[in-house]
C-alpha cells in the first residue's frame, strides 16, 4: 500500500541510503505480496502491474491525457480487506473473465488517448463489485446518483469501501451536487426519530477532490 512504500522510503532516508525506487519496489512487494498498490505509490501516475511466474513485479506507466479529475467518496466506516476478500466467490465464470479482460484493455486505451466517453463502459465489472457493494450501506444510492450526475465513470475503489468517480476537469458542479445528496439528512441528526430512514450522510464523508492521484490497474485484491 501507500503506507508500505512510505515506510521503506523513510527507512532509506534514516539510513542515509540513496532512494533507489526499483529496490524500494522489490522490498515493498516482499512485504505486500503484490505490486498493485505500492507500484503507483512509488512511481506515481497510472500504472499497469503484474507478478511474473517467478514472483517478480513488472510494471508499465501509462501516459494519461489531460482532461479529467478523480473524486473519492469515502464512507465514514471501515471495511477490512479480509472481509472484502472473503465475500468473493471461489470460482468465477469464464465469460465473466472475458468480460473484465476486454474492459481492462479498453480502459487503458481510453486513458492513453483521452477518449473518456468510453470509461463508463470500460469500468463495468463482473468479478467483485456486485459482491462487495453489499457490504457498503447505501452503496447503490450513492453509486446511482453519481452516474446521474453525468460523470465519466464511477466504481468501487479496490476492495472498498471508497467509491471513485471520474469527472471532466471542467466539471465544477459534481462535487457540490453529490455533497448535497450525501448530506441531505445531516441537518436532521438531532431529530428524535432516526429509525425510519438510513441517512446516507451518516456513512459518507464530504467528497474529497484529488488534485494529485495515483491508481493501479489490476485484478481485485
Amino acid at each position: 500500500s501507500f503506507t508500505t512504500g512510505s515506510w521503506v522510503i523513510g527507512a532509506f532516508a534514516l539510513m542515509g541510503k540513496n532512494i533507489d525506487k526499483e529496490e524500494i519496489l522489490n522490498l515493498a512487494v516482499d512485504i505486500e505480496g503484490h505490486p498493485d498498490n505500492v507500484c503507483p505509490a512509488i512511481f506515481g501516475g497510472l500504472i499497469s502491474t503484474i507478478m511474473t511466474n517467478d514472483k517478480k513485479p513488472l510494471y508499465n506507466c501509462v501516459n494519461v491525457k489531460d482532461g479529467i479529475k478523480f473524486v473519492a467518496l469515502i464512507p465514514r466506516f471501515k471495511l477490512s480487506t479480509e472481509k472484502a476478500r472473503a465475500i468473493l466467490p471461489k470460482e468465477i465464470l469464464f465469460k465473466d473473465c472475458v468480460y473484465n479482460i476486454g474492459r481492462a484493455a479498453l480502459l487503458v486505451s481510453a486513458f492513453s488517448n483521452g477518449n473518456y466517453n468510453l470509461l463508463r463502459e470500460a469500468t463495468k465489472d463482473k468479478l467483485h463489485q456486485q459482491y462487495r457493494s453489499g457490504l457498503i450501506k447505501n452503496f447503490n444510492n450513492v453509486y446511482n446518483k453519481t452516474l446521474e450526475l453525468n460523470v465519466f465513470a464511477c466504481f468501487l475503489s479496490g476492495a472498498g469501501p471508497t467509491l471513485m468517480a471520474i469527472i471532466s476537469k471542467d466539471d465544477f458542479v459534481f462535487v457540490n451536487e453529490i455533497s448535497k445528496f450525501c448530506f441531505y439528512f445531516e441537518k436532521r441528526k438531532s431529530h428524535p426519530r432516526t429509525d425510519d430512514f438510513s441517512p446516507i450522510s451518516y456513512f459518507f464523508k464530504r467528497p474529497r477532490l484529488f488534485s494529485h492521484w495515483f491508481i493501479s490497474l489490476s485484478l481485485p485484491s
